[in-house]
C-alpha cells in the first residue's frame, strides 16, 4: 500500500523556504552593495564638478556672491550685478548690440574663442571651468580652446572679486571673474561665457514688455537700471522663462517682494517662471548662439545636452513637445463630446424637433436644440460613452499633429529665416517684415502637421457620423484605415483636404497681421499692462479670424464625410459634391456657410426653419427633392 510521507515534504519545504529566503539576503545585499557604490560614485563625480547649489537658481546664486563685495578702484563697474563695463558712461549705453563685439568665425564655420584659466584655482575647480567650456561645443559652433601667444583677443578666467564679466568681444585681454568663494557652480560658469559671446541677461531684451511686467514699486532705490530695456538682437526667438539669464523674480527687491511678474495670459502656459534650480537646467539654445556667431552650421546632437542650461530657446524642445502633448490630449478628451455634437449638426442631423419662441425683439423664431438637449438625446441612445466616438483617431492626430509642428518649426528656426524664405536682410523684431516672416514659418509647420494628420481627421468624421444611420463601418484607427484604403485609395484619406489647409491659412495670416496692425497703431508702448493687452488682441483678433474662415472648416468636415457609403454623407443629409467647390456654392445659395457654429444659440426665424427638420423627428429621412436646407 503506498503511503505519502507528509514528514518528508514538510522539511523539504522548509530546506527550499530557507533557501529562497538566503536567496532573497544574498540578492538584496547585492542590491545594497550596488546602490552604496553607484551612490560613491554619484557623490565623487559631483565633488568633482561642482559645489551643490541646493535650490538656488542661477541669478540668486550670483546675488549671493556679488553681494556685500567691497569694490575697489581697480574693480569694474557692474551693472545688472554682474555685467562689467568700463566707465560710468557705458552705463545708459546698450552692451553688444551689433555685431561687432561678436566673436569671428573660421573658415570651417566655427568659431574658437581663446581662454586662458590662471592659476587661482585647484585641479577641482578648474574642471568645474572646463565643463563649463566643453558644453558649447556640443550643440552649437562655438569652441573655447586654450589661448596661445598669437591670440590677440582672449579670456583670462580669474578668480577676482565676485563674479562678472564683460558682454561680448571687448578686444585683448578680457576678464572673466569667477571667485571661488562663490561663483564655481555650472550654471554661472555658463552665465558668464554667455555674457562674454555678447548675451545679455533675459529680462532686458527689447520685446520683454509681452512677456513680463517690471514693478519699480519693489525695486531699490538706484537699482531701476537693472530692468532697462537693451536694443537686443533677440533673432525672432521667443522669450524664456527658464532661461540660465533670466533674473529670479525678487531680483534687487527692496522688501522680498517681486521685481517682475509674468503677465496673466502667460502663467498657464509657463508655470515654473524663475523657479528652476541651477542643478535641473537641461537645455540649451545653439539656434541663437549659432544665430548671432554669423549662423554657424549646427554640429548635431552629440552627447551631454543635459549640461546645457536654457538662454532663449529658438525652437521647440522636445520635454516642451511632451508638455504640449499631454495638454492637448487632456484638452482633445474634454471637448470630444463638443465636437461630436457640431460635426452632426453640420451634416445636418437634427433628431429633436424645434420650437417656437421669440428672440429678443419680440419676433417668432424656430429654436433648435442646443449642446445639452442634444448630449441627452446621445446618451439615452449610446450612453455617456457614447459621446465619445472617434476619439481615438482623434487623439492620434493630436499627438502626430504636435510633434510634426514642433519638428518642422525646429527646422524653420535652425535654417533661420534667410535660408527657409529667401530673404537677403534680417527683418527688425516688431516689424511688419519680422511678422510676415515669423507667420510665414508658423504657416509651414502647421501645413505640414494638417497633410500628415488629416488622414486621421477623416476618420475621424466618420466614426462620428455613424451615429445618423447607427452604422459600425469604421470601428478602429487601423481597421478604418485599412476600409478608407480598399474602398477610396489613397485620395479617400484627403478627403476635404484643401479646404482646410485654406481655412488654416487665412486664419493665421489674419490673426498675426490683424493683431500686429492693433499692437502697433492702437496700443501705446506707455500704457499700463501693455504686455496683457497685446496679448488679449492676439486673443480676440484669433476668435475673429476663426469665425471669418468657418466655413473652410464646415465645407471641409462635410467633403471629408460625403459620399462614403454612411447615411450622413448621402442624401437627404448632403447632395453628392463632386468637389468642394460644389460644396461651397450650395451650402452659400442655400444660406448654411454657418451651419453648426453655434450650439447654444440655434435660432432660425419663422417660415424659414428647415422641413428637414420637422420631418426627420416625425417621418424619418425624407427624399432630395424636397428637402429645403436651412439648417443653422
Amino acid at each position: 500500500m503506498f503511503r505519502f510521507d507528509y514528514t518528508q515534504v514538510h522539511i523539504e519545504d522548509h530546506r527550499s523556504a530557507r533557501r529562497s529566503n538566503m536567496s532573497v539576503v544574498k540578492v538584496s545585499a547585492l542590491t545594497l552593495l550596488f546602490l552604496s557604490a553607484c551612490c560613491w560614485a554619484s557623490n565623487e563625480v559631483k565633488e568633482i564638478t561642482e559645489v551643490d547649489s541646493g535650490e538656488l537658481s542661477v541669478s540668486e546664486l550670483l546675488e549671493r556672491a556679488n553681494s556685500n563685495l567691497i569694490r575697489s578702484n581697480n574693480d569694474p563697474i557692474l551693472i545688472g550685478g554682474d555685467i562689467a563695463i568700463g566707465s560710468e558712461a557705458e552705463k545708459n549705453a546698450d552692451p553688444c548690440t551689433s555685431r561687432g563685439c561678436m566673436w569671428g568665425k573660421w573658415t570651417d564655420g566655427k568659431v574658437y574663442i581663446p581662454y586662458y584659466i590662471t592659476n587661482h584655482f585647484s585641479s577641482r575647480e578648474k574642471a568645474i571651468i572646463t565643463r563649463g567650456l566643453e558644453s558649447f561645443s556640443s550643440f552649437s559652433c562655438i569652441n573655447f580652446r586654450p589661448s596661445r601667444s598669437s591670440d590677440r583677443d582672449w579670456l583670462s578666467i580669474e578668480s577676482q572679486n565676485g563674479c562678472y564679466s564683460f558682454v561680448g568681444r571687448t578686444g585683448g585681454k578680457q576678464v572673466v571673474s569667477l571667485a571661488r568663494s562663490g561663483c564655481l557652480y555650472h550654471g554661472t560658469v555658463q552665465h558668464e561665457l554667455l555674457h562674454a559671446l555678447g548675451f545679455n541677461h533675459e529680462q532686458t531684451r527689447s520685446d520683454r514688455d509681452n512677456h513680463i511686467k517690471v514693478l519699480l514699486h519693489n525695486v531699490q532705490s538706484g537699482m531701476e537700471h537693472n530692468f532697462r530695456k537693451i536694443a537686443t538682437l533677440n533673432q525672432g526667438t521667443p522669450y524664456d522663462y527658464n532661461s540660465v539669464m533670466q533674473y529670479h523674480k525678487t531680483a534687487f527687491s527692496k522688501n522680498n517682494q517681486p521685481t517682475m511678474a509674468q503677465h496673466a495670459l502667460q502663467v498657464l502656459k509657463h508655470a515654473q517662471m524663475f523657479y528652476r534650480p541651477v542643478d535641473t537646467s537641461t537645455t540649451f539654445n545653439h539656434h541663437l548662439i549659432n544665430t548671432q556667431h554669423r549662423r554657424c552650421g549646427l554640429l548635431g546632437g552629440k552627447k551631454n545636452q543635459k549640461s546645457f542650461l536654457t538662454v532663449s530657446p529658438g525652437s521647440p524642445k522636445m520635454a516642451d513637445t511632451c508638455g504640449q502633448v499631454l495638454l492637448g490630449s487632456g484638452f482633445t478628451v474634454l471637448s470630444q463630446p463638443l465636437m461630436y455634437i457640431k460635426v452632426l449638426i453640420q451634416v445636418g442631423h437634427e433628431p429633436l424637433p424645434p420650437t417656437m419662441g421669440r428672440n429678443l425683439f419680440g419676433r417668432q423664431v424656430y429654436q433648435l436644440p442646443g449642446l445639452f438637449a442634444y448630449a441627452k438625446h446621445i446618451i439615452q441612445i449610446d450612453g455617456k460613452a457614447g459621446l465619445f466616438k472617434g476619439l481615438g483617431p482623434r487623439l492620434c492626430a493630436g499627438t502626430i499633429g504636435t510633434v510634426v509642428h514642433s519638428k518642422v518649426l525646429q527646422w524653420c528656426q535652425e535654417q533661420g529665416t534667410s535660408q527657409v524664405l529667401g530673404i537677403q536682410q534680417k527683418a527688425v523684431e516688431g516689424s511688419l517684415q519680422h511678422v510676415v516672416n515669423e507667420t510665414t514659418k508658423e504657416m509651414i509647420a502647421r501645413s505640414c502637421a494638417t497633410i500628415v494628420t488629416h488622414p486621421f481627421h477623416v476618420i475621424t468624421l466618420r466614426c462620428m457620423v455613424q451615429f445618423i444611420g447607427r452604422e459600425t463601418k469604421y470601428s478602429g484607427v487601423f481597421d478604418s484605415i485599412i476600409t478608407v484604403y480598399r474602398e477610396e485609395g489613397v485620395l479617400g484619406f484627403f478627403a476635404g483636404l484643401i479646404p482646410r489647409l485654406l481655412g488654416d491659412v487665412l486664419s493665421l495670416w489674419i490673426c498675426n497681421l490683424l493683431a500686429h496692425l492693433i499692437n502697433t497703431y492702437a496700443i501705446d508702448d506707455s500704457m499700463s499692462h501693455t504686455g496683457e493687452i497685446k496679448n488679449c488682441s492676439q486673443a480676440v483678433t484669433g476668435f475673429f479670424a476663426s469665425m471669418l474662415t468657418y466655413p473652410f472648416v464646415l465645407v471641409s468636415n462635410l467633403m471629408a464625410v460625403n459620399n462614403c457609403g454612411l447615411a450622413g454623407g448621402l442624401p437627404p443629409y448632403a447632395s453628392i459634391y463632386p468637389t468642394w467647390v460644389d460644396c461651397w456654392r450650395h451650402l452659400s445659395r442655400e444660406g448654411n456657410m454657418s451651419r453648426g457654429n453655434s450650439l447654444f444659440f440655434r435660432k432660425r426665424p419663422a417660415g424659414k426653419i428647415c422641413f428637414l427638420c420637422l420631418v426627420q423627428h416625425q417621418c424619418g429621412p425624407v427624399s432630395t427633392e424636397k428637402q429645403l436646407i436651412g439648417i443653422v
